[in-house]
């Protein structure tokens, strides 16, 4: 039996604050401060397509964090300056899906893919992934799909698989050997590549919003996580139950393709089309503002990315690109805000907990895993308290204290 789950946790304040970068014209090699889709490979390196909306293409620029290195249709191989998709195999080799076909850039050489030498379906390419078996997955919505294993192509339409319409916009692979498919109306498809068998989640089976899927993701513990068009929710699927979250301000915000990724800590990291870049953290939502645009449009596919030194970068559509060092935001710091004080950071025996702040009443104090389990929990009403955390393991725990004024979190780090 699937349960169906709706939440909705609304952050009041954003504890984790990072040093943003900001790459744009003026100080980079960018020509223009328009990001539709970007990644980064094995090395670290950053790619991003750049174009005012699709009419004003200028192919796809490299940062190996000195130099910037610009590539389009007159000094490389790429067939177009239209870039939709990129994404990095396992040997570190570029595939960019262009409106003329798939490119594959090795570091030297280009080769294009296109209708008249292979068998990809389409020329159109919105959006490729790569399974663990390197295969990459063209994604030619809305003609159908094609699968690369590098010799030899297998395509595939509605005609010939039981999807619900080829208008794929999203993809993810899980840990059980499944592909899942996010269709624009159709909603999610699941092939498992063991057995040939399907299953489907839509709004006729299950609670989630709609059935206009933007982006798929897989959390760093198996769970599968979408994001719908026109809707201002996300869902969360654990094997059996989903849940479905409301953590954004305006009704009509929505996420934008694929763009969803977890870092490290296993930190949700979404870019919308309407209110900028959103992060969440097992229990709050923040917003991330000032001095990023609190109402960006991100990138239209894949407007953001964490990259093998967990640095996530974001990519918007009037200020270029953005990144921050993920680490810093698990500093060993103590934490204040608004009167109230949690130290020290790291924590060994006990945890102090000060309120300043003219706060009465009782407060309730409860600490969280990474996997947004409570763990401990205890409530005071004096001003100062000490929480023993004695017997916690060692790691990354998250303190969430609730007063008659708000509710404050922080990240902590157990010794």
């Amino acid at each position: 039996m699937t349960l169906f789950v709706s939440c909705s946790f609304i952050v009041q304040i954003s504890f984790a604050q990072y040093n943003w970068v900001n790459y744009d014209t003026s100080n980079s090699g960018m020509a223009i401060n328009s990001v539709i889709a970007l990644t980064n490979d094995k090395t670290g390196n950053v790619w991003a397509s750049l174009s005012i909306g699709t009419s004003s293409p200028y192919g796809v620029i490299k940062f190996d964090g000195a130099i910037w290195t610009s590539y389009d249709s007159s000094n490389s191989g790429l067939p177009s300056n239209l870039i939709y998709g990129l994404n990095v195999d396992t040997l570190n080799n570029l595939w960019f899906g262009t409106d003329a076909g798939l490119v594959k850039f090795d570091g030297s050489n280009w080769t294009v893919y296109d209708v008249s030498n292979s068998g990809i379906i389409n020329n159109h390419v919105w959006y490729v992934a790569i399974d663990d078996l390197n295969r990459v997955w063209v994604d030619a919505s809305p003609w159908g799909l094609s699968i690369f294993n590098g010799s030899s192509w297998v395509s595939h339409t509605q005609s010939d698989w039981p999807i619900p319409n080829n208008s794929i916009e999203a993809m993810a692979f899980d840990d059980s050997n499944k592909v899942w498919f996010g269709c624009f109306g159709g909603g999610i498809a699941v092939l498992n590549l063991t057995d040939s068998s399907w299953v489907y989640y839509n709004t006729g089976n299950s609670n989630l919003p709609n059935n206009y899927i933007s982006s798929i993701a897989k959390d760093n513990f198996g769970n599968m996580w979408a994001g719908f068009v026109l809707s201002s929710r996300v869902a969360k699927f654990n094997g059996s139950n989903w849940t479905v979250y409301s953590p954004f301000q305006n009704s009509g915000t929505w996420v934008a393709y694929n763009s969803m990724v977890f870092d490290n800590d296993n930190n949700l990291w979404i870019g919308t089309r309407s209110e900028g870049l959103y992060k969440y953290d097992g229990i709050n939502w923040a917003q991330y503002g000032t001095p990023l645009p609190n109402s960006g449009i991100s990138a239209l596919n894949q407007s953001v990315n964490v990259d093998v030194n967990n640095k996530l970068w974001y990519g918007e559509v009037y200020t270029g690109l953005w990144t921050a060092d993920l680490t810093i935001g698990i500093d060993e710091n103590d934490f204040s805000y608004d009167g109230i004080s949690i130290y020290p950071n790291p924590v060994s025996d006990n945890l102090t907990v000060e309120i300043y702040a003219a706060l009465q009443g009782k407060k309730d104090l409860s600490i969280y895993n990474t996997l947004g389990q409570e763990v401990l929990k205890k409530s005071f009403a004096e001003r100062k308290c000490l929480v023993d955390v004695a017997s916690l393991r060692s790691g990354i725990y998250f303190v969430s204290l609730k007063t008659e004024k708000n509710i404050v979190t922080a990240k902590i780090i157990k010794q």
